[in-house]
């Protein structure tokens, strides 16, 4: 049974969720007011592609509706996502921590560190600043 369900990620930034798309090889359209599961045309404000594999469920980007600032985004991971979630792991902890690199690396580049990245063999990532 199909079923979207919320993603549990904070997200305030497009500019790093665009970042933490394409380090998965998928792709942030915004300005896209449908996306598509299981179900077809469900509403959003952007969304995030396989651009590799149009059957590919998609992953809604909808502005908070408690009138915060940021964004929710909402997935189907019913029959694997028709393969997104092979690319933003399950429960899109994959995603997640991109975005949460993305931000992070945002945050001390603009403060003048240089930020390297390492994936460790069990797929974590380490960022290490400098200056």
């Amino acid at each position: 049974m199909s079923h979207v369900a919320r993603i549990a990620v904070d997200v305030k930034s497009l500019a790093d969720l665009e970042a933490a798309a394409q380090a998965l090889g998928l792709k942030l359209e915004c300005g896209v007011k449908t996306y598509n599961s299981y179900q077809r045309g469900l509403p959003c404000d952007h969304k995030i592609t396989d651009p590799n594999n149009p059957h590919a469920y998609e992953i809604g980007v909808l502005a908070r509706k408690d009138g915060k600032p940021g964004f929710d985004l909402m997935f189907d991971e019913f029959a694997g996502g028709q393969g997104m979630v092979a690319k933003i792991g399950a429960g899109a902890h994959r995603l997640k921590q991109e975005y949460s690199a993305s931000v992070a690396t945002s945050y001390y580049r603009k403060r003048g560190f240089r930020v390297s990245r390492t994936v460790k063999e069990d797929g974590r990532l380490v960022l290490s600043a400098s200056k």
